[in-house]
C-alpha cells in the first residue's frame, strides 16, 4: 500500500543515526558536503565583492572629472549621437 511507503524501516532514532553501523561514514560524508557547499558559497560571495569593488575603482578612475575627454573624442561622440 501507499501508506507502507511512508513508514520508517528503523526501530528508533538511534538506529537511524547508526545507519546499520555505517553512521560515521554516512554522516561524515554529509558533513563534508555541507562544509564544501558553505565554503564554495563564501568564496563566490567574496569573489563577487572583489569584482564589484574593482568595477567601482575602474569607474572612478576613468570618470570624466579625472580624465577629461579630448576635443576629437567629444566630436566623434557627438557625430555618433547625431547619426
Amino acid at each position: 500500500m501507499l501508506t507502507d511507503w511512508f513508514l520508517p524501516w528503523w526501530p528508533d532514532v538511534g538506529a537511524f543515526f547508526a545507519m546499520g553501523k555505517h553512521g560515521a561514514y554516512v554522516w561524515g560524508s554529509v558533513a563534508a558536503c555541507v562544509v564544501a557547499l558553505v565554503a564554495e558559497q563564501a568564496m563566490l560571495a567574496g569573489q563577487a565583492r572583489r569584482w564589484q569593488r574593482q568595477q567601482a575603482l575602474m569607474l572612478e578612475s576613468f570618470s570624466k572629472e579625472k580624465w577629461p575627454l579630448s576635443i576629437e573624442v567629444k566630436e566623434n561622440i557627438a557625430m555618433k549621437v547625431e547619426a
